[in-house]
C-alpha cells in the first residue's frame, strides 16, 4: 500500500517584537518543501500533502490552535510519516511541540524532521525531543523517497547515511549528504500544491516599476556555494561544489511557470546564480524574451558581475542588482569574514552596474567578533565613496552549523540557548570591543546615514530617483520620520508645489515630536 507523508512548516518568524516592526515577510512560498514533494510525485506513488502554518488562517492562531489544527489535520489525512521542515534556529521549540501533538493523537506516525536548524542541532534535537523518530542530515529529496519506498521504514531510519535516530546517534553514527548531482533530475516544481494566492507580493524588494498584477514564483537553479564565510551554513548545508540545473532546463521550467501560472515576475533564490558564466549568459538571454520581471535577493558574488552581465540581467528585467559586499573594510573580509573580496574592484561593478540601468544595492553585516569602530567607520567611507544607492545592513547572527557560532560559544560571547525571534534585526553578541544593544543601534545609525542622511542620489541631486526610494520606504513604513524628511528635500529641489514639502516635513515634525527614538535619530543627525 502506498504511504502517506505529510509536510508540516512551523511558523518561520514567530512573534519577535523587533521583527513585527520591521515587517518581517513570514510567508514566502516553501521552495524547499515543493521541491522534494514534486521530486516525490515523479518517483513514488506515495500520498503527500503540505501543511504551512505561515499563512491564512494558521499564521493568525494562537499555539493551542495551531497544534490543535495540526491534530485535525493528521486524523483526516492518516499520514504514516509527518515531516517537520524546519529552516531556522527561533523555529527550535515547535519541534517539541508539534512531533509530541501527532505522537499524542497517533503514536503510529513516524515523526521526522529536516531543514537548515536541524542540520545544526540534530544531536541536541534528538536528545530533547522524545517524540521525535529521526533527523534528516541532508538535502531531502533522495533520503524522504528510501524512506517512502521501504517496506521496512524504521530499518531506513537506522541505516540509510543521510537519516538519524536516537539509537543511531547512541551507536556513534556520523550522518552523511546524500545529494542530487545533476539538478535537472528534479522535475519542474508544481506550485498547484500550495495555494499561492495566500502568499502575496514579494517581501520588500526595491523595483519602482512594476507590472500590471503581479505572480512572484521563486526559482532555484543552483546548489553548494565554494566560500567558506565565517557566518554562513550555506557550504555546510548543500556542499562546497555548485551543482546546477542547465540552462535549457531553467528556461523550460521559467516557460512552464508563465504558461501554467501567469507567472511575470522571478524571483532568484540563488546563492550562486552566476557562478559558470556561459550558463548564466545562455539563461539571461533566454529569459529576456520572456518579458518578465526579476527578483535577485540573495544578491550576487562582486567578482562574477561585469559589463556585459550586467546589461544581461538589465534586459532580463532586473531593476537593482545587490552585491553581497558584507563590509568595506578589507581587515574585516579577509581576517575576519574570510571572503575573497577585493575592494578595488567593487567600484568598477558598481559603475557596470550603473551604466547598465540598474540601481545598486550592497548587503553589510555589523557587529562580528573581532571588528572595530574603525572597521566600521571604513565601511561608511567605502560606501559614500563608492556611490552605492543603497544598503541593506543586518548584525551578525551566530547560526548554528557556522563558524561564528562555534567562535561565540567558544569565547562566551552568546548564550547558548539564544534563539531569538529577532535575529538580523537586533544583536545577541557581546564581544570586550562592544556590546550587543551597542552594535543593536549602531547598525540602524548607519542604515540612516547611508540611505538618508548621505545617500548617493541625494547628494548627485538625483531628487527623482530619491523619491522612489522614499515611496518605497513609506509604503512600508509610513511613520518613517527620515523618509519623510528626505522625500521633502527632493521634493524641494525638484521644485514640486509647496504643499507637498509641507505635508512631508509636518510629517516629520509630528513624528520626531511624538517619538523618543526618532527624536534621538533626529538631533544625532542635526535634522532639527
Amino acid at each position: 500500500m502506498a504511504k502517506k507523508i505529510l509536510f508540516i512548516i512551523p511558523p518561520t518568524l514567530g512573534m519577535g517584537e523587533i521583527a513585527k516592526r520591521m515587517r518581517a515577510q513570514n510567508s514566502t512560498l516553501p521552495y524547499g518543501v515543493l521541491s522534494m514533494v514534486s521530486f516525490l510525485n515523479s518517483r513514488s506513488s506515495a500520498s503527500v500533502r503540505i501543511l504551512d502554518l505561515n499563512v491564512e488562517p494558521y499564521s493568525s492562531y494562537s499555539i493551542d490552535r495551531l497544534l490543535q489544527s495540526v491534530i485535525e489535520m493528521v486524523a483526516e489525512f492518516r499520514p504514516d510519516v509527518a515531516g517537520l521542515s524546519v529552516m531556522y534556529n527561533h523555529m527550535y521549540k515547535y519541534i517539541g511541540l508539534l512531533s509530541k501533538a501527532i505522537k499524542q493523537h497517533d503514536p503510529g506516525v513516524l515523526v521526522v524532521s529536516g531543514g537548515c536548524c536541524i542540520m545544526a542541532y540534530y544531536e541536541r534535537l534528538l536528545r530533547e525531543c522524545e517524540h521525535l523518530d529521526a533527523i534528516c542530515y541532508s538535502e531531502g529529496e533522495l533520503p524522504v523517497l528510501a524512506l517512502l519506498e521501504s517496506a521496512d521504514p524504521e530499518a531506513v531510519l537506522e541505516e540509510h547515511p543521510a537519516w538519524l535516530t536516537k539509537s543511531s546517534l547512541i551507536k556513534g553514527k556520523k550522518p552523511r549528504y546524500v545529494f542530487i548531482e545533476d539538478l535537472d533530475d528534479i522535475p519542474p516544481i508544481n506550485f498547484d500544491l500550495v495555494d499561492i494566492k495566500k502568499y502575496g507580493a514579494h517581501r520588500s524588494s526595491f523595483r519602482p516599476v512594476k507590472k500590471e498584477r503581479e505572480l512572484c514564483l521563486p526559482i532555484v537553479t543552483t546548489r553548494g556555494c565554494p566560500y567558506n564565510c565565517v557566518f554562513c551554513i550555506g557550504g555546510a548545508l548543500h556542499g562546497k561544489k555548485v551543482r546546477k540545473m542547465s540552462a535549457e532546463r531553467v528556461l523550460s521550467d521559467v516557460r512552464g511557470m508563465i504558461e501554467k501560472y501567469g507567472m511575470n515576475i522571478l524571483s532568484i533564490e540563488d546563492d550562486q546564480f552566476l557562478a559558470d558564466r556561459a550558463r548564466s549568459k545562455r539563461m539571461l538571454e533566454g529569459l529576456a524574451e520572456y518579458s518578465i520581471g526579476l527578483i535577485a535577493d540573495s544578491g550576487f558574488t562582486v567578482m562574477l558581475l561585469d559589463d556585459e552581465i550586467a546589461r544581461l540581467l538589465k534586459k532580463a528585467g532586473l531593476q537593482a542588482a545587490i552585491l553581497a559586499i558584507e563590509s568595506g573594510s578589507n581587515y574585516v573580509l579577509h581576517e575576519i569574514i574570510d571572503k575573497p573580496i577585493k575592494l578595488e574592484k567593487v567600484e568598477g561593478v558598481v559603475h557596470s552596474i550603473r551604466n547598465a540601468g540598474l540601481y545598486c544595492h550592497c548587503f553589510l553585516i555589523v557587529g562580528l567578533p573581532g571588528e572595530k569602530e574603525e572597521h566600521r567607520q571604513e565601511t561608511i567611507d567605502f560606501i559614500i565613496k563608492t556611490g552605492i544607492d543603497w544598503c541593506n545592513i543586518t548584525c551578525a547572527t551566530a547560526i548554528q552549523g557556522s563558524r561564528l557560532y562555534d567562535q561565540c560559544i567558544e569565547k562566551g560571547y552568546i548564550k547558548q540557548d539564544d534563539f531569538t525571534e529577532n535575529a538580523f534585526y537586533v544583536s545577541s553578541i557581546t564581544t570586550p570591543d562592544f556590546t550587543a544593544e551597542y552594535i543593536t543601534k549602531k547598525a540602524y545609525l548607519m542604515n540612516l546615514e547611508l540611505n538618508f542622511v548621505n545617500n548617493y542620489r541625494l547628494r548627485t541631486r538625483d531628487f527623482k530617483t530619491v523619491t522612489l526610494y522614499m515611496d518605497h520606504i513609506l509604503s512600508k513604513y509610513p511613520d518613517h520620520a527620515f523618509a519623510h524628511y528626505f522625500m521633502a528635500r527632493a521634493l524641494e529641489g525638484m521644485n514640486e508645489e509647496v504643499s507637498r514639502v509641507k505635508h512631508h516635513d509636518e510629517r516629520f515634525a509630528k513624528i520626531v515630536s511624538t517619538s523618543e527614538e526618532w527624536k534621538e535619530y533626529a538631533d544625532y543627525f542635526h535634522l532639527r
